[in-house]
């Protein structure tokens, strides 16, 4: 009797102690990793069910930290998939880049260093400092971005949620501790988001979701989120949506640099592991008298043509096609603006950044006599293995690739077969023309030309994300033909995980 008295008070003590165990979440740092967020939202306008919207947005984000140790993301996100109605699908394959970078502190709370409208939810889930029993609850102030018309035009709309631990469990093989949380849509009552939809006079809904989060890094996993919300415009109009949202991490798979750099080698490339040598692996120079100043016209000539001539500067008296006198701001560089913060983003300390903690697209080491007779470089980066192939033809005010260019991509088509399913970031710049709106313009169209040649090659259209950056990060000087035709490239990185 005594004995099992014995094993009675030792189970109460052990299922005491399970009750009392206490967790303190904190963010610790994710790897490379893809964000999915998948909606699923039924759609009434003015009360009568009009469709579905059926959107999923994804992106590749690289982990990087300062060097004070604070963690930050850049990367691009892309519309998977748009709008159902009618029973059509609105998509295309190829996909436009749309950059992010935020940095993350422990408690999960996220500061916009650019901002573009994504991620949709910043600092969710958030943590307290406090150690966590199943059944605590605490309050944490989020950001949500939102374009409910699917117009482009984003709103941030302040989210005061409220949280409670459930306590630890087993999600695909990995520990996670559960959330639930809650909270009210309140928008154009006390806060109005000036930088966002100026026709959105108000909204209100309601959000229950369920979260899992890493026991090892404090990520998000999984969250699944029910959707009861309606906007008001200021025409009268009356929108809502019910239904789900999900959002959930990927982690690409790791590119096989053992076989991947040595099929690069036979194709002529010059691999770079390190920003401040070069390992040459075909030593032919760029010929000296190939005809980059022809190149150059040519492709002034083509991002002039994308310029709004009514917008040029009345004093400009320089003959037409040789000189532009840009002052309309149509010309400056795109430069990303967060817009107005909402009050949750402006509680958020500034951290302390490097000047420039990106080091990856340094790769001034390159000189023309390292490139081989193909004109293409490899460099290992943060994000992937990366292509950049240089001095491209493309037929003058268009981005149609000369017929010369065929035997490179069928090489890079070749290799490019070898990396699985992993995303395929193609980014396209120019030489320094002095038109940087026209230089980004022509640069995104040869990116998605470059794209366009390698699905007709058989790589899925659906890996590809396109990004231009005009005359953006040289990697040579613009002073000069050689320096030029550098210039005038195309880059791909092969997205993977960190290795």
């Amino acid at each position: 009797m005594k004995k099992s008295k014995i094993i009675f008070i030792s189970l109460l003590s052990f299922l005491s102690g399970i009750m009392s165990a206490q967790e303190v979440i904190s963010y610790t740092g994710n790897d490379n990793y893809t964000l999915v967020e998948r909606t699923n939202l039924r759609r009434y306008d003015n009360g009568k069910y009009t469709g579905l919207m059926s959107r999923e947005v994804r992106s590749f984000l690289t982990q990087h930290k300062t060097s004070g140790g604070n963690i930050y993301y850049s990367g691009d996100f892309f519309v998977e998939q748009d709008t159902i109605k009618n029973s059509k699908v609105m998509f295309t394959g190829i996909h436009d880049a749309i950059p992010s970078k935020f940095f993350i502190d422990e408690s999960g709370m996220v500061t916009m260093e650019e901002d573009n409208g994504y991620p949709t939810f910043r600092s969710f889930p958030s943590f307290p400092k406090t150690k966590l029993s199943a059944g605590d609850s605490w309050k944490g102030d989020s950001v949500r971005s939102i374009d409910p018309l699917n117009n482009g035009i984003l709103t941030k709309i302040p989210m005061t949620v409220q949280y409670t631990y459930e306590g630890r469990e087993e999600y695909h093989g990995e520990k996670v501790h559960r959330l639930s949380a809650q909270w009210a849509t309140r928008y154009g009552i006390t806060y109005w988001d000036f930088g966002g939809d100026k026709n959105l006079k108000s909204a209100q809904g309601s959000h229950k979701a369920n979260i899992l989060v890493s026991c090892r890094t404090g990520a998000m996993v999984f969250m699944t989120d029910v959707v009861d919300e309606t906007f008001i415009y200021s025409d009268g109009n009356q929108i809502t949506f019910k239904g789900t949202i999900l959002q959930f991490t990927e982690y690409p798979t790791a590119v096989p640099h053992d076989e991947i750099l040595p099929a690069l080698k036979r194709i002529g490339a010059v691999a770079i592991t390190d920003t401040s040598k070069t390992v040459k692996m075909n030593g032919t120079k760029i010929d000296a008298n190939d005809k980059s100043t022809a190149r150059d016209k040519d492709e002034k000539t083509e991002i002039l043509s994308m310029i709004d001539k009514s917008k040029l500067a009345a004093n400009d008296k320089s003959p037409a096609g040789d000189k532009v006198t840009a002052n309309n701001k149509t010309f400056a560089e795109n430069k990303t603006t967060t817009g107005n913060k909402t009050p949750a983003e402006n509680k958020k300390p500034v951290l302390q950044r490097d000047s420039n903690p990106d080091t990856s697209k340094n790769i001034s080491a390159v000189t023309p006599a390292d490139l081989g007779e193909k004109k293409i470089t490899v460099q290992e980066t943060d994000a992937g293995i990366k292509l950049a192939i240089h001095d491209l033809k493309f037929k003058a005010d268009s981005a149609e690739l000369m017929p010369g260019e065929t035997a490179r991509l069928d090489e890079i088509a070749s290799v490019l077969k070898q990396t699985g399913t992993n995303k395929l970031l193609i980014e396209g710049f120019t030489a320094d023309t002095g038109y940087p709106a026209g230089e980004l313009k022509v640069s995104r169209n040869r990116a998605y030309a470059i794209a366009e040649a390698l699905s007709k090659r058989g790589i899925d259209a659906g890996r590809f994300i396109c990004k231009g950056n005009g005359a953006a990060n040289p990697v040579a000087d613009n002073s000069t033909p050689e320096g030029k035709a550098m210039n005038r490239r195309v880059e791909i990185t092969i997205l993977e995980r960190n290795k």
